[in-house]
């Protein structure tokens, strides 16, 4: 094969695999058309991922945060920054509710289920919901920098339903939720604060 051909083919099969990744290959019965993950924010009506579109999958993990306690996170990014870091792009990260090396996602998942947000300066950690968005322009915001409940504001994360999903492309099991959420996300080198709502299917992994 030619070096030409080489260049050709090799992002073609990345994509299809990623793409496969993402969509499940087999469905259950009744299910008429291909689930799909994605998320939309208001009043930001710019910020719109659809996994397997425009170049952008979602990435999902588990691993142990700074406190030892397993964080399930899903991440909408470009293919080319699975780390989710880069512009235009949104994570959604979720601490177990114990500090032990498991979890059972259909109770932390349960259909109607709300999560209190994290806040960085509350000891209180467990079982709480962090959201990170980076702009297009490559600045960084996140929930867990302000408070999300005074007397002018109260956020809510709301999870209305969920169900068991394929394995990620890490041999991970995965599970997808339905969501709805509105929060202050801020920027702390400009102090600026966004005030968002979305909705959207997302997923996490877990062990």
């Amino acid at each position: 094969m030619t070096k030409i051909m080489k260049k050709i083919w090799f992002p073609l099969l990345m994509a299809t695999l990623i793409w496969n990744a993402c969509n499940p290959v087999e469905f259950p019965d009744g299910v008429l058309e291909n689930p799909v993950f994605s998320v939309s924010l208001t009043p930001d009506t710019q910020y719109q991922w659809v996994a397997g579109l425009n170049d952008h999958y979602l990435f999902t993990g588990v691993k142990k945060d700074v406190d030892s306690i397993l964080q399930l996170s899903g991440t909408f990014a470009s293919l080319f920054c699975p780390s989710g870091e880069c512009g235009n792009s949104i994570r959604f990260e979720f601490l177990n509710n114990t500090v032990a090396n498991v979890e059972e996602p259909s109770l932390l998942f349960g259909p109607n289920t709300e999560w209190p947000y994290r806040f960085v300066q509350n000891d209180s950690l467990l079982g709480t919901v962090a959201i990170q968005l980076v702009s297009k322009e490559g600045r960084l915001y996140r929930s867990d920098f302000i408070s999300q409940q005074d007397s002018n504001f109260v956020g809510h994360f709301f999870v209305e339903s969920s169900e068991p999903w394929e394995k990620n492309e890490r041999g991970e099991q995965t599970w997808k939720m339905t969501i709805n959420f509105n929060c202050l996300l801020q920027n702390l080198q400009t102090q600026e604060v966004r005030n968002v709502q979305g909705q959207g299917v997302i997923g996490v992994a877990y062990q």
